[in-house]
């Protein structure tokens, strides 16, 4: 009996590898154009964020030589 169970590795482990593809294949009905805008947003959005942190980062830095200035 227990010869006619397959393994249980096998088939969920190769169905779980064949499963993590499509998922970018998946956005192939979009057009390259919709593709381009997404990818440009998120990039817009992503230096929004690091010129954010760039500017969080120099404050302090100014804030601190001011600090050690009036010492």
């Amino acid at each position: 009996m227990e010869e006619d169970i397959p393994p249980p590795f096998t088939s969920s482990f190769g169905a779980g590898t064949f499963g993590a593809g499509p998922s970018f294949q998946g956005t192939s009905n979009m057009s390259n154009d919709e593709v381009l805008a997404r990818m440009m947003s998120r990039m817009d959005l992503f230096d929004t964020r690091l010129n954010g942190m760039e500017t969080m980062i120099t404050d302090r830095f100014q804030s601190i030589e001011i600090m050690n200035g009036s010492l």
